[in-house]
């Protein structure tokens, strides 16, 4: 079994531009929750998708596609084994909270 701790060290030596997302990222930032796989969201250049790729490969991690190209498309690309880590390249946008129109001045 590939444990979480082996993954956040191959993703850390691999020095690629990413964020951790998902339910570990809640955890972090102190609300529980259970999550068995790993979401880092990455910065999109190919060098970068290489990078983390090769990483968890090492590990015994594999992604399907493993074409960068192809990932970059998809947006993103899970390499698991018995873990899985979510490898995305594209985030949906947030709204964000609605914003308030300003109010019209009353004379």
């Amino acid at each position: 079994m590939t444990e979480i701790p082996a993954i956040f060290a191959a993703l850390n030596r691999a020095r690629m531009r990413d964020l951790l997302v998902g339910g570990y990222a809640s955890v972090v930032h102190g609300v529980p929750r259970t999550t068995l796989d790993v979401d880092r969201a990455l910065d999109p250049d190919e060098r970068n998708v290489e990078r983390a790729l090769r990483s968890l490969r090492g590990i015994g991690l594999l992604g399907e596609p493993e074409r960068v190209d192809e990932i970059l498309a998809r947006g993103g690309v899970t390499a698991r084994n018995d873990r899985s880590v979510d490898l995305l390249t594209s985030l949906p946008r947030s709204r964000g909270p609605e914003r308030a129109s300003p109010s019209t001045p009353t004379t």
